[in-house]
C-alpha cells in the first residue's frame, strides 16, 4: 500500500476501540465516531475519539490493518505458531495474545473496518486461530503450512477462473 492510500485510509478510518473496552462492552461493542451526528455535515472523515491512554500509536489503524492482512500468509501463520513469548510459552497459546486476536476479529469483521481488507483469507485464518486450537498447533508443522498454502492457491485459481473465465477462445467470435 502506498503512502497516499495509507494516509487516505487512516483519515477516513473509523474510531478505534481498545481491547479492554471491547471486552468490557462484550459482543455489542460498537466503535462510534464522536462529533455531531457521527460526522454528518462534515467532510465525511470520521472524528477519531481521543483516548486517555498515551501508549496507543497514532498509526494504530495502519498497524492493525497490516497485522490482520499478514494473517493471510500461511508462512507468517507458521512463524506465529512457532514463536515463543518471553515467559517461554507458545505465542498462540498465550492468553493475552489470544485476547488480542479476539479484539482484532471483533473489530476487523465490522463493515466500517473490513472495507479496508484486501486479503479476505486473513479474516478466515484469524477466525480459525481463535476458534480452533488444533489449527494453531498444526500450523507449526511445515507440511500443514504447505497444505494451507496449496489450498489457498487453489481457492484463488478457482475464483479467478469463475470471475474471468478459463482464457480459451470464444466460440462464434469474428477474427
Amino acid at each position: 500500500m502506498d503512502n497516499t492510500t495509507t494516509t487516505e485510509a487512516s483519515a477516513s478510518a473509523p474510531a478505534q476501540t481498545s481491547a479492554t473496552e471491547l471486552d468490557a462492552k462484550g459482543d455489542q461493542a460498537q466503535a462510534t465516531p464522536t462529533g455531531e451526528d457521527a460526522g454528518a455535515g462534515t467532510d465525511g472523515a470520521a472524528h477519531v475519539e481521543e483516548h486517555a491512554s498515551p501508549d496507543l500509536p497514532e498509526n494504530r489503524f495502519e498497524l492493525e490493518l497490516e497485522f490482520v492482512q499478514s494473517l493471510a500468509s500461511p508462512a507468517y501463520l507458521h512463524f506465529l505458531s512457532t514463536s515463543v513469548t518471553n515467559e517461554g510459552n507458545l505465542l498462540l497459546e498465550d492468553a493475552n495474545f489470544r485476547l488480542f486476536l479476539r479484539y482484532l476479529y471483533k473489530t476487523w469483521t465490522r463493515p466500517e473496518y473490513s472495507q479496508y481488507i484486501i486479503y479476505p483469507h486473513s479474516l478466515y485464518f484469524l477466525n480459525m486461530l481463535i476458534n480452533n486450537e488444533t489449527f494453531g498447533r498444526e500450523l507449526a508443522q511445515i507440511s500443514f503450512r504447505n497444505f494451507c498454502h496449496q489450498q489457498q492457491f487453489f481457492a484463488w485459481q478457482t475464483r479467478f477462473a469463475t470471475l474471468y473465465g478459463k482464457g480459451g477462445a470464444k466460440e462464434g467470435g469474428t477474427a
